[in-house]
């Protein structure tokens, strides 16, 4: 049966929510090392019908879930998931100390336009194809570290996310993906005043650097902006030791 909450660890609660078609324990050690680092770590996954609507949908349907957990004192967001965070964190009461946007899809990306629109949904599924693709090269190059709890099968957590995404429901997978890709995520930093941390690839094609420069811009001086270099939208696997420890580190300081 599939998990639909995933929860570890024991200190102050961090929300962590993942990407488009990303199961809740898919982090790739990311999890663990925040539950090892002292805090109590839930990751919440929507159900597919909540999923096909995109980012703002997903943003509701946490602050309904969190209504009936502790408050938390940071929340975690990539991709989708980053929108989704960035959207829901003014609607938590008291707010979070911390936000962590990891990979966020800023700018709007739309389909080739000579393509049928329901068609014109499924362009982006070679994209997310080739970064995980370039996050499994990434990692085999990378040099060995010595294996501890943190560390990740890179071609088990590589196949959970191809299975989860080839096992979803066709039409609301792909409506969720092409909403998420054609949302201008900016607007929505004004009502964000907590301290937060974002964090995207140097070679990222589905949420270019860019876009991230233009969210810091736009959330002002609560942004703290790294671009990981020679990282795809995987960064936190495909360079553990510089994105980890700098999440720790905002977590901590929160």
């Amino acid at each position: 049966m599939r998990r639909t909450v995933h929860e570890l660890g024991e200190g102050p609660s961090v929300l962590m929510v993942n990407g488009w078609r990303c199961p809740p324990y898919a982090w790739a050690g990311l999890d663990r090392a925040v539950a090892r680092a002292g805090f109590r770590v839930t990751c919440l996954e929507p159900p597919h019908w909540v999923l096909a609507g995109g980012p703002r949908p997903v943003a509701d349907w946490l602050a309904t879930e969190m209504r009936h957990r502790p408050p938390p004192h940071a929340v975690i967001g990539y991709s989708l998931g980053a929108q989704a965070a960035l959207m829901l964190t003014p609607a938590l009461d008291p707010q979070p100390a911390a936000l962590v946007l990891l990979a966020p899809l800023v700018i709007p990306v739309d389909g080739p336009a000579w393509l049928p629109g329901r068609w014109r949904q499924l362009a982006d599924l070679p994209v997310i194809a080739r970064m995980l693709l370039r996050a499994g090269r990434a990692s085999v190059r990378r040099v060995p570290r010595p294996r501890d709890e943190d560390s990740v099968s890179v071609p088990r957590f590589l196949t959970t996310i191809t299975r989860s995404i080839l096992t979803a429901p066709l039409r609301s997978s792909a409506r969720g993906l092409a909403t998420a890709m054609a949302f201008d995520l900016r607007p929505e930093a004004a009502a964000v005043r907590v301290p937060t941390l974002v964090v995207a690839g140097e070679h990222d094609f589905m949420s270019p650097a860019a876009g991230a420069v233009m969210l810091a811009d736009a959330l002002g001086d609560v942004a703290h902006l790294v671009v990981v270099p020679d990282a795809g939208h995987f960064m936190h696997m495909e360079d553990p030791t510089l994105t980890v420890p700098l999440i720790l580190r905002h977590l901590s300081a929160a």
